[in-house]
Protein backbone atom coordinates (compact mmCIF):
# COMPACT_ATOMS: atom_id res chain seq x y z
CA UNK A 1 0.00 0.00 0.00
CA UNK A 2 1.40 3.42 -0.98
CA UNK A 3 1.49 6.15 1.65
CA UNK A 4 0.06 9.07 -0.30
CA UNK A 5 1.53 11.59 2.13
CA UNK A 6 5.05 10.62 1.09
CA UNK A 7 4.73 10.46 -2.69
CA UNK A 8 2.70 12.22 -5.32
CA UNK A 9 2.59 12.43 -9.09
CA UNK A 10 3.98 15.70 -10.44
CA UNK A 11 2.50 17.70 -13.29
CA UNK A 12 5.32 16.35 -15.48
CA UNK A 13 4.19 12.78 -14.76
CA UNK A 14 7.05 11.89 -12.41
CA UNK A 15 6.96 11.22 -8.70
CA UNK A 16 7.86 13.37 -5.72
CA UNK A 17 9.13 11.70 -2.57
CA UNK A 18 8.54 13.99 0.40
CA UNK A 19 10.73 11.81 2.60
CA UNK A 20 13.76 11.84 0.29
CA UNK A 21 15.46 14.90 1.82
CA UNK A 22 15.23 13.28 5.26
CA UNK A 23 16.53 9.94 4.02
CA UNK A 24 19.52 11.53 2.28
CA UNK A 25 20.30 13.77 5.27
CA UNK A 26 20.26 10.80 7.66
CA UNK A 27 22.54 8.83 5.33
CA UNK A 28 24.81 11.87 4.95
CA UNK A 29 25.03 12.59 8.68
CA UNK A 30 24.75 9.11 10.17
CA UNK A 31 25.37 6.60 7.38
CA UNK A 32 28.02 3.92 7.57
CA UNK A 33 30.08 3.43 4.42
CA UNK A 34 30.15 -0.17 3.26
CA UNK A 35 32.04 0.46 0.03
CA UNK A 36 33.58 3.51 -1.62
CA UNK A 37 33.67 7.07 -0.35
CA UNK A 38 31.37 8.59 2.23
CA UNK A 39 28.49 10.72 0.90
CA UNK A 40 30.01 13.85 2.45
CA UNK A 41 33.13 13.32 0.32
CA UNK A 42 31.06 13.16 -2.87
CA UNK A 43 28.09 15.51 -2.42
CA UNK A 44 27.18 18.69 -0.58
CA UNK A 45 24.68 18.35 2.28
CA UNK A 46 20.94 18.75 1.70
CA UNK A 47 19.75 22.28 2.47
CA UNK A 48 18.40 22.37 6.04
CA UNK A 49 15.12 23.92 4.88
CA UNK A 50 14.38 20.85 2.71
CA UNK A 51 15.25 18.53 5.59
CA UNK A 52 12.89 20.44 7.92
CA UNK A 53 10.10 20.34 5.32
CA UNK A 54 10.61 16.61 4.96
CA UNK A 55 10.60 15.72 8.66
CA UNK A 56 7.67 18.01 9.40
CA UNK A 57 5.66 16.51 6.51
CA UNK A 58 6.22 13.10 8.11
CA UNK A 59 4.55 14.17 11.37
CA UNK A 60 1.98 16.69 10.16
CA UNK A 61 -0.93 14.26 10.64
CA UNK A 62 0.37 12.84 13.92
CA UNK A 63 -2.59 14.01 15.97
CA UNK A 64 -4.92 12.06 13.69
CA UNK A 65 -2.71 9.03 13.00
CA UNK A 66 -0.96 8.50 16.34
CA UNK A 67 -3.64 6.08 17.58
CA UNK A 68 -2.75 3.71 14.72
CA UNK A 69 1.07 3.87 15.12
CA UNK A 70 1.82 5.31 18.55
CA UNK A 71 5.44 4.14 18.88
CA UNK A 72 6.33 5.43 15.42
CA UNK A 73 4.78 8.85 15.95
CA UNK A 74 5.86 9.37 19.55
CA UNK A 75 9.51 8.64 18.81
CA UNK A 76 9.45 10.57 15.53
CA UNK A 77 7.89 13.61 17.20
CA UNK A 78 10.69 13.50 19.77
CA UNK A 79 13.42 13.34 17.17
CA UNK A 80 11.90 16.12 15.07
CA UNK A 81 11.72 18.40 18.09
CA UNK A 82 15.27 17.43 19.05
CA UNK A 83 16.49 18.43 15.59
CA UNK A 84 14.64 21.74 15.67
CA UNK A 85 15.93 22.63 19.14
CA UNK A 86 19.48 21.29 18.98
CA UNK A 87 20.28 20.54 15.33
CA UNK A 88 20.90 16.83 16.04
CA UNK A 89 19.99 14.31 13.34
CA UNK A 90 18.89 11.47 15.61
CA UNK A 91 17.49 7.97 15.48
CA UNK A 92 14.06 7.24 16.90
CA UNK A 93 15.72 5.77 19.99
CA UNK A 94 17.95 8.82 20.47
CA UNK A 95 14.96 11.12 20.01
CA UNK A 96 13.00 9.21 22.64
CA UNK A 97 15.92 9.24 25.08
CA UNK A 98 16.18 13.00 24.61
CA UNK A 99 12.42 13.28 25.17
CA UNK A 100 12.75 11.53 28.54
CA UNK A 101 14.97 14.38 29.71
CA UNK A 102 13.54 17.35 27.81
CA UNK A 103 9.76 16.91 27.78
CA UNK A 104 7.37 17.75 30.61
CA UNK A 105 7.14 15.03 33.26
CA UNK A 106 3.57 14.11 32.29
CA UNK A 107 4.80 12.79 28.91
CA UNK A 108 7.83 10.84 30.06
CA UNK A 109 6.04 7.58 30.86
CA UNK A 110 4.49 7.40 27.38
CA UNK A 111 7.94 7.97 25.84
CA UNK A 112 9.50 5.33 28.14
CA UNK A 113 6.86 2.76 27.12
CA UNK A 114 7.59 3.46 23.45
CA UNK A 115 11.34 3.17 23.92
CA UNK A 116 10.89 -0.16 25.71
CA UNK A 117 8.61 -1.44 22.96
CA UNK A 118 10.96 -0.18 20.23
CA UNK A 119 13.89 -1.99 21.88
CA UNK A 120 11.80 -5.14 22.37
CA UNK A 121 12.34 -5.07 26.12
CA UNK A 122 8.88 -4.14 27.30
CA UNK A 123 5.37 -5.44 27.22
CA UNK A 124 3.48 -4.15 24.19
CA UNK A 125 2.09 -0.85 25.42
CA UNK A 126 -1.58 0.00 25.45
CA UNK A 127 -2.34 3.68 25.27
CA UNK A 128 -5.29 5.88 26.06
CA UNK A 129 -6.32 7.56 22.79
CA UNK A 130 -6.90 10.90 24.54
CA UNK A 131 -3.38 10.75 26.00
CA UNK A 132 -1.95 10.03 22.57
CA UNK A 133 -3.74 12.91 20.87
CA UNK A 134 -2.79 15.21 23.77
CA UNK A 135 0.88 14.25 23.36
CA UNK A 136 0.74 14.75 19.58
CA UNK A 137 -1.00 18.11 19.97
CA UNK A 138 1.59 19.30 22.47
CA UNK A 139 4.50 18.14 20.33
CA UNK A 140 3.10 19.62 17.11
CA UNK A 141 2.64 22.95 18.86
CA UNK A 142 6.24 22.82 20.08
CA UNK A 143 7.46 21.89 16.58
CA UNK A 144 5.60 24.81 15.01
CA UNK A 145 6.89 27.17 17.69
CA UNK A 146 10.44 26.12 16.87
CA UNK A 147 9.82 26.56 13.14
CA UNK A 148 8.45 30.05 13.78
CA UNK A 149 11.68 30.92 15.63
CA UNK A 150 13.93 29.84 12.78
CA UNK A 151 12.01 31.67 10.04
Amino acid sequence: MTDTRRTSITSAGGYEDFDLAAQITVAYERGVVLFGKALREQFPPIDKSYFVQSIVADIEHAQRDIIHSPVYFILNLCRVLLYLREGVVASKQEGGEWGLKALPAKYRSIVRCCLDDYAGTGIAPSFDSDGLTDFAGYMLEEVHNEIDHIQ
